[in-house]
C-alpha cells in the first residue's frame, strides 16, 4: 500500500523539485557585459540582464547558443555544475555610436575636434586664422559652433566666441558624446548647435601617450573609483599646448559631492602672428539619489587671449559664474525641473576701428518637462524660459539691453519593428550676441537682438542586427535675429561589418546654409555657404593589430577641405601599444609615431 502511494505521489514530488539551471555570463571581446543577449538550448530561451548574466531553465544541456545584436554568433559547451563564461565578438562599428573609446585610442587624430567630428553628421569648420578657431555643429545647425562642456565645465567665451578646442592638447580627449540640438531648452546659449560632452579621463586605471614626429605629445592619467587626474602637453611648429585636470568624488551614503578642476594654455604662432590663450575652471556638484534625484552645481570659469599680427595687437578676457539646481523623479514617466543663474563678463581691446569694449551679461533660466520610454518608443518634452540683461559699452559709452525667450524642445524615437525606427527632434534654441556684437555697434532700441533658431530633424534608421546599419536624415532650420535665413541639410550614413575583422563606416551630408549676418556686426571667421562634407572610414582589427584609413571632407574657411589620413597600432606587451599615424590638417601633412599605455 505504501509503495503504491509513493508511486502515485512521484509526479508531484518531481514537479516540486527545483528545475535544473544553466547559469553564466556573456561578455564582449574586451570584457564588457552584453545586456539583452539571447541564450538558447533547444526550445529553452532566456536573455542576459544589465550585467550580462543569465539563468536558463533546462536539463541535460550540452551546449548553449548565444546571439546578440551586431555580434558574431557563438556556441559554448556546458559543463555540468560550472557556470558558462561566454566571450562574444561584438562589432563595435555597428553596436556603438562612433567614435567609441577604442576609436579615440586608435584613429590618426590627436586633436579633439577631429576625433569628435567622426560622428556621423557632425560638421567641422576650421579656420586658417587664429580666430575663431575650429568649430563643430550637429548637421551644420549653427555657424557659431556647438556648446562644449569640458569635463562638465562650459567653455563659454562671451567676448568673441573663441574656439573651445584650444583647451585640449593632442591626445588629451578620452571620451566623447553628444546631446542633440533639441536639448537646448535645458542648456541655453549655443546649445542649438548640439552639446559636446568632452571627457579627458579614461575608464582605464592607467593611461599614457608618448608621441614624436611633426607633433610631439606627452600625456599621463590615473582613474580610480572616486578620483581621476590627467596632464597633457603637445607641440608642433605653430602650436604649443599644456593642460592639467582633476576630479574627486566624495560618497555620502546615497549622495555624493564632487569637485572638478581644469586649466590649460595654448600658444599659436603661425608666421608673423601669434595668439596666447588660457582657460581654467572649477565645478562643485552635489547629487542625491533617492525616490527623486536632486542635484546642485556651482561653476566658475574664465580665460582670455593676447594676440598680434603685422597690423595690430589685441586682447580679450572673459569670466563666467553659474549656479543651478534640479529635481527629477524616477518613475516610469519622469518629471524634471531645473533652475539656474549665471553672470558672465568680458572685455576686448584692439587698435582702430574697434575701441575697448566691455560688458556684463546676466542670465536666469528655469526649465521643466517629462520623459518616458517603452519597448518600442522613447519621448522627452520640455520647455525653458530664459531672461537676459546686458550692461556695457565701447569707447566709454554705456548701453543696457534686455530680452527673453521661451525655448520648447521635443525628442522622440519609435521602432516600427526590430529593424526600422524613426527619430524626431524639434525645438527652438538661441545664440546670444558676444560682447563685441552687442556693444561695438549698439542699436537704437534697448531690446536685445539674439539669434533664434526653429529646428526640425527627422532621421530614419535601419539595421539588420547582424552586419549592416544605415540612416537617412534631413534637417530644416529657420534663423532670425542677428543672422537671418534658412539652413537645410540632408545626409546618409552606413556602417558595414564586411568581415569579422574589417568594417566600413561612411556618411555624407549636404548642408545649405543661406543665413546672412545683420550688418554691421564684428565677427571672426568666414561667411557660411553651402557645402558637402562627410567621411569614409575603413578599420581592420585582428590579433591586436589595428589599421584605420579615413578619407574625409571637412571645411576650411567654409571651403571644402578633402584629405586622407591613416594609422596603425599593435601591442608590444605590458599594456603598451606602438602606433604610427599620418594626417593632413589645414593643408599641412603631419606624421606621428609613439607609444600608448592602457592598463585596466
Amino acid at each position: 500500500m505504501k509503495r503504491c502511494l509513493l508511486f502515485l505521489l512521484l509526479p508531484a514530488v518531481l514537479a516540486a523539485a527545483p528545475a535544473p539551471l544553466v547559469v553564466g555570463s556573456v561578455r564582449d571581446q574586451y570584457g564588457a557585459p552584453i545586456a539583452g543577449a539571447r541564450v538558447s538550448a533547444g526550445d529553452n530561451v532566456t536573455t542576459t540582464d544589465a550585467l550580462g548574466t543569465f539563468a536558463l531553465s533546462a536539463a541535460h544541456v550540452q551546449s548553449v547558443a548565444i546571439t546578440c545584436a551586431y555580434c558574431e554568433r557563438l556556441t559554448v559547451a556546458v559543463v555540468e555544475g560550472e557556470p558558462v563564461i561566454a566571450l562574444v565578438r561584438r562589432y563595435d562599428a555597428l553596436a556603438q555610436e562612433a567614435p567609441t573609446d577604442r576609436d579615440v585610442e586608435s584613429v590618426p587624430y590627436g586633436r579633439a575636434e577631429s576625433i569628435a567630428s567622426l560622428r556621423p553628421f557632425t560638421v567641422l569648420e576650421n579656420s586658417s586664422r587664429p580666430l575663431p578657431g575650429p568649430q563643430l555643429s550637429d548637421r551644420a545647425s549653427s555657424s557659431r559652433g556647438a556648446l562644449v562642456l569640458d569635463d562638465g565645465i562650459p567653455a563659454y567665451d562671451v567676448t568673441s566666441n573663441q574656439s573651445a578646442f584650444v583647451a585640449f592638447p593632442d591626445y588629451a580627449l578620452q571620451h566623447v558624446s553628444w546631446l542633440p540640438p533639441s536639448d537646448a531648452f535645458a542648456y541655453g546659449d549655443l546649445a542649438g548647435g548640439g552639446t559636446l560632452l568632452a571627457q579627458t579621463h579614461s575608464a582605464d586605471r592607467w593611461t599614457g601617450v608618448l608621441a614624436a614626429g611633426s607633433t610631439g605629445a606627452l600625456r599621463a592619467g590615473v582613474t580610480t573609483d572616486d578620483t581621476a587626474w590627467s596632464a597633457a602637453a603637445s607641440r608642433d611648429p605653430d602650436d604649443q599646448r599644456v593642460r592639467g585636470d582633476g576630479f574627486v568624488r566624495i560618497p555620502l551614503g546615497d549622495d555624493a559631492f564632487s569637485v572638478t578642476a581644469v586649466a590649460s594654455q595654448d600658444r599659436y604662432a603661425p608666421g608673423s602672428q601669434h595668439l596666447d590663450t588660457s582657460q581654467s575652471g572649477v565645478r562643485l556638484s552635489y547629487e542625491a539619489m533617492r525616490e527623486t534625484r536632486v542635484n546642485f552645481s556651482l561653476v566658475a570659469d574664465g580665460g582670455g587671449y593676447d594676440g598680434a599680427d603685422r597690423r595690430l595687437a589685441y586682447s580679450a578676457k572673459w569670466s563666467d559664474v553659474q549656479a543651478q539646481a534640479g529635481v527629477a523623479t524616477n518613475a516610469r514617466i519622469q518629471f524634471f525641473t531645473d533652475a539656474g543663474a549665471r553672470t558672465s563678463s568680458g572685455s576686448y581691446a584692439a587698435g582702430a576701428p574697434i575701441s575697448r569694449t566691455s560688458g556684463i551679461i546676466t542670465q536666469a533660466r528655469i526649465d521643466m518637462g517629462a520623459r518616458t520610454a517603452g519597448d518600442r518608443y522613447s519621448a522627452r518634452i520640455g520647455v525653458g524660459a530664459f531672461d537676459f540683461a546686458y550692461s556695457g559699452g565701447a569707447a566709454g559709452a554705456h548701453t543696457s539691453l534686455t530680452g527673453g525667450m521661451l525655448a520648447p524642445g521635443f525628442a522622440g524615437t519609435y521602432a516600427f519593428d526590430p529593424h526600422w525606427s524613426l527619430q524626431l527632434h524639434a525645438g527652438e534654441s538661441f545664440a546670444l550676441p558676444t560682447i563685441l556684437e552687442a556693444f561695438v555697434y549698439p542699436q537704437d532700441t534697448p531690446e536685445l537682438e539674439i539669434d533664434r533658431n526653429a529646428l526640425l530633424i527627422e532621421t530614419l534608421n535601419y539595421g539588420d542586427l547582424r552586419r549592416f546599419r544605415a540612416a537617412a536624415t534631413v534637417m530644416s532650420e529657420r534663423v532670425t535675429g542677428l543672422d537671418r535665413g534658412t539652413i537645410h541639410s540632408a545626409g546618409v550614413s552606413a556602417e558595414w561589418q564586411i568581415a569579422p575583422t574589417l568594417s566600413l563606416r561612411a556618411w555624407l551630408l549636404r548642408e545649405n546654409d543661406f543665413t546672412r549676418p545683420y550688418e554691421p556686426v564684428y565677427r571672426f571667421g568666414a561667411q557660411a555657404r553651402p557645402a558637402t562634407v562627410g567621411s569614409y572610414w575603413l578599420t581592420y582589427e585582428s590579433a591586436g593589430l589595428r589599421i584605420d584609413a579615413i578619407y574625409r571632407r571637412d571645411l576650411l574657411d567654409y571651403a571644402v577641405d578633402p584629405h586622407f589620413d591613416a594609422s596603425i597600432s599593435a601591442p608590444v606587451g605590458g599594456g603598451l601599444r606602438i602606433f604610427a599615424a599620418t594626417q593632413r590638417r589645414a593643408g599641412t601633412r603631419g606624421l606621428a609615431i609613439g607609444l600608448r599605455m592602457d592598463a585596466p
